[in-house]
């Protein structure tokens, strides 16, 4: 078989809203665009298994879509006639996870939307390329230490160098395909265990909200109520009345496992200084009784931030900061008097409402906040 080389993938009608690895470049032709090939439908998979609660999650996405690759790219060795091609498998990899890593952005947006798109694609490059903030080498790092972000070795045991150092054991082309398919099975076991070895889910969840802060994202449907030494963060749960989950607790009463979701009624309103129940306490479906009953009731309110925002209190019932809904009315109120700007503040809520709008939105959000 001839090896040829290619530069970049093209996107065609039947995958243009997917991904398409761009500028794949290598000495191993058709192995690469095998490896490459089950990328495409990485937009789809953060769009399904992407959870905005979990950002650790976004390390199974991309492993999940990486190990396809690998199990594509290993089907194809044994047609491999060149030991050249043979001894760069790794050195490939590594190529073509840095211009995943750097063309990603695009496909994220499809899936998520510009609002979260940002923090998700910054997350996504410090999993595949690594991240000096929590000190992390990525997949590409542990392949590769020149190639990672940080340049540090971890002498991680699937590298390229200790790749190479096996297939030279080899005598033929024949057992060096064996040594290789063997390496590459061990290397997609190992590459999961190291991982979640070198970064905790909390340092996930930190990084995670440390990139929404510099990339301008907004923490939109999040509420922090605190009170002091305690802290939990909930979030409204879609079509559910009433209904929040528990996505961060910091009370001892109120312990969140790495797969578990609890989920409360809240009603009323929250007020700083105040305290406020959360009932019909439910724990991966069942109920969750604390001290006998389904309910637990927060210490007296110090701290209440909503999207991102410290408010004085909020209507769980309604949804509404009302400080906020307070000067709507009275703006509202005086605005009625002038027709004109009435009806074009009825066109803006219609415009509102239409969810084809949202990236337009986003653009009117940023230059209201002076960002454009």
């Amino acid at each position: 078989m001839q090896i040829q080389k290619f530069n970049q993938f093209k996107e065609d009608e039947l995958i243009k809203e997917e991904f398409i690895m761009k500028a794949i470049k290598g000495a191993l032709g058709k192995l690469a665009t095998f490896f490459a090939a089950p990328f495409k439908d990485l937009a789809k998979d953060f769009q399904n298994l992407f959870k905005e609660d979990e950002p650790n999650s976004l390390i199974n996405v991309i492993l999940t879509n990486f190990n396809q690759a690998v199990d594509a790219a290993q089907k194809e060795i044994n047609n491999i006639q060149d030991e050249t091609a043979l001894m760069g498998i790794m050195d490939n990899f590594a190529t073509n996870l840095t211009d995943l890593a750097n063309n990603i952005g695009k496909d994220i947006e499809t899936a998520l939307g510009k609002g979260k798109s940002k923090a998700v694609t910054a997350l996504s490059k410090a999993i595949i390329l690594g991240n000096k903030e929590i000190d992390f080498v990525g997949i590409v790092g542990l392949i590769d230490p020149l190639k990672g972000l940080t340049k540090k070795d971890v002498k991680f045991k699937f590298s390229k160098t200790n790749y190479i150092t096996e297939i030279n054991k080899g005598k033929d082309l024949k057992s060096k395909k064996t040594i290789a398919l063997k390496f590459l099975d061990g290397f997609q076991v190992d590459l999961k265990k190291r991982l979640d070895l070198d970064v905790t889910p909390e340092e996930m969840d930190k990084l995670y909200a440390n990139l929404k802060k510099q990339t301008g994202v907004k923490e939109e449907g999040k509420i922090v109520l605190d009170w002091g030494d305690v802290e939990i963060e909930v979030r409204k749960i879609e079509g559910e009345k009433d209904i929040y989950k528990i996505i961060k607790s910091g009370s001892k009463k109120i312990v969140l496992g790495e797969d578990d979701e609890v989920t409360a009624k809240i009603t009323g309103i929250a007020k700083k200084g105040e305290r406020i129940k959360l009932v019909e306490l439910k724990k991966n479906g069942g109920k969750l009784s604390i001290d006998g009953k389904d309910e637990y009731e927060t210490g007296a309110l110090e701290r209440i931030v909503v999207a991102d925002k410290e408010v004085n209190e909020y209507e769980f019932s309604e949804g509404t900061d009302l400080e906020v809904d307070k000067k709507l009315k009275e703006d509202l109120g005086k605005l009625k008097e002038d027709p004109t700007k009435m009806g074009k503040v009825a066109k803006f809520t219609e415009f509102l409402q239409d969810e084809k709008n949202k990236d337009k939105i986003a653009e009117i959000e940023k230059i209201m906040a002076g960002e454009a």
